[in-house]
């Protein structure tokens, strides 16, 4: 399937679009944690700082099919 440049809609807009009503249920849960020592590194960052974490999944059906951290 071929895509055209959509001028920056984000990837769940876009499923959303795609499957309509057939998206049974999405949900994004926010947390707060520390960095810890594996992103600290990739986000070069101490591991004790804080992040916010978004976590968005959307399910079809009973599974899910898209998730986003």
């Amino acid at each position: 399937m071929e895509t055209e440049d959509d001028g920056g809609t984000a990837l769940l807009a876009t499923h959303k679009d795609q499957l309509g009503r057939h998206a049974d249920f999405g949900e994004c849960q926010i947390s707060l944690v520390q960095v810890g020592r594996s992103r600290a590194r990739l986000l070069d960052l101490r591991p004790s700082d804080p992040l916010l974490v978004l976590t968005q999944n959307v399910r079809h059906g009973k599974r899910a099919f898209y998730l986003a951290k």
